[in-house]
């Protein structure tokens, strides 16, 4: 990125300074921003910057025209970014609220009505090139822009404006890692578990099963945006590993890759060239199976239960319910003495992990045998 400063002489003015003498040219303005070397002749458009008075920024048109970009517009948790048509780039967008705000409110609408996040809407906008990010959720993206003004949009995205796929390239090793390969030494198959930290909900309850299928490595993401306003997003896509085995990456042409150093039971989310983000840790959980059901618990429930105690799990119907529940979220108390365990308490709810409509809750206990051929006494023994 360069820095200049841009001198130029003023015509005859009434200003004066502090000692009341007449302000005379030249002006100099100390500017920053380009990422090219500017022409003889060219013309430059300068940004002032409110914080810095006497620092401007240049806005660097996108190509060499003032025409709009057609591209695909995505707003989300931690994602707003813009894709031009036809190509394999997506930039972090900025721009003012009243020049972005109506295709935010655009793609929250969309987000809204098809029930899962993360919904691009089709615009054209001005652009200006911004120097590229460093560091945070921008740096993960082909670079930055900012949005001057808005031309043109709509909800559905033309089949003219198409999204081409970058090949599979194989990605650097994550920071702070070793040379260890969780790939051929980790039992990393199975179902991952975490709360995660959401700007506009209470949490993300993230779930994330990994498996292998012939030579691919398979993912199916599913997050909850809990709140008033639950959302559900799905993914099923096919993970690629980094170059030492040691993580994977997962590829969305709606929002950034999504990074996980695979570690002994747990997925540590990371920025590529940053240190894992501990707060978006997930743990993998205990899966028990039986012909009704699936069921998932976390390890430590278990391993810190002595004696007697509970635990909670979440179950997964094979069939629906005869409430039409797809899944229940439980708590289970196990008395070892007696070698018997209790369903405390069962919530059933009309989607996967607990998610969709809560259907019923059933407080009433029944006690039941350790020795039963079921999930449920499988994970209380």
């Amino acid at each position: 990125m360069y820095a200049y400063t841009l001198v130029y002489p003023v015509a005859a003015s009434t200003a004066v300074n502090a000692a009341g003498e007449p302000i005379v040219g030249p002006i100099a303005h100390n500017v920053f921003g380009l990422t090219y070397l500017p022409k003889t002749g060219q013309t430059l458009k300068i940004e002032y910057l409110r914080e810095e008075p006497l620092m401007y920024r240049i806005v660097q048109p996108w190509g060499d025209s003032d025409k709009p970009v057609a591209g695909v517009y995505t707003y989300g948790h931690e994602v707003e970014s813009f894709a031009p048509c036809n190509t394999e780039a997506a930039y972090w967008i900025t721009g003012h609220e009243t020049v972005l705000n109506t295709l935010k409110d655009a793609s929250l609408a969309k987000a809204e009505q098809l029930q899962a996040p993360y919904q691009g809407i089709y615009a054209e906008v001005n652009l200006a090139l911004l120097p590229a990010a460093e560091d945070g959720f921008a740096a993960d993206y082909d670079g930055v822009v900012q949005a001057l003004e808005v031309k043109k949009w709509r909800k559905d995205i033309p089949k003219t404006c198409l999204r081409a796929m970058p090949e599979a390239k194989p990605e650097p090793a994550p920071a702070a890692y070793d040379e260890h390969s969780s790939r051929n030494s980790l039992d990393w198959e199975g179902i991952y578990y975490g709360a995660i930290p959401c700007a506009s909900c209470p949490q993300i309850d993230r779930w994330l099963e990994l498996k292998q299928q012939g030579d691919s490595t398979v993912v199916e993401l599913v997050d909850i945006y809990r709140g008033s306003d639950e959302l559900v997003s799905e993914l099923s896509a096919t993970a690629r590993w980094t170059e030492d085995g040691g993580a994977i990456v997962i590829a969305d042409n709606t929002a950034a890759p999504l990074r996980f150093i695979v570690g002994e039971s747990a997925l540590l989310q990371y920025n590529q060239g940053e240190a894992p983000l501990e707060q978006y840790q997930l743990g993998k959980m205990l899966h028990y199976s039986d012909g009704a059901m699936d069921l998932y618990t976390d390890r430590s429930h278990l391993l810190n239960m002595q004696g007697s105690g509970e635990f909670k799990a979440i179950v997964h119907y094979k069939a629906p319910a005869e409430n039409g529940a797809r899944s229940a979220q439980m708590r289970v108390e196990v008395d070892c003495k007696q070698r018997t365990y209790s369903i405390a308490e069962t919530t059933a709810y009309a989607g996967r992990f607990a998610s969709g409509a809560l259907l019923t809750t059933d407080t009433r206990k029944t006690s039941h045998p350790l020795t039963d051929k079921t999930a449920l006494a499988a994970a209380a023994s």
